[in-house]
């Protein structure tokens, strides 16, 4: 499985949020990791927040 970036693009597109929610849950998993702002996302670190497989995530990558 590939690491890849996640943005609050394909946040909002994972949880069928507003633009604005999908940004506080992309801070929420920053905190959560310890990043800071400047900081990547990836579709690793967001399955196991949301405790869902890579699968799933890949899956909207793809689409």
């Amino acid at each position: 499985m590939k690491i890849r970036i996640v943005n609050t693009g394909l946040l909002q597109r994972y949880k069928n949020v507003k633009i604005r929610t999908a940004q506080r849950e992309m801070r929420k998993i920053k905190d959560y990791f310890d990043k800071q702002p400047h900081h990547f996302v990836t579709n690793r670190e967001v399955a196991e927040y949301y405790g869902v497989s890579i699968d799933d995530i890949e899956g909207l990558l793809n689409e």
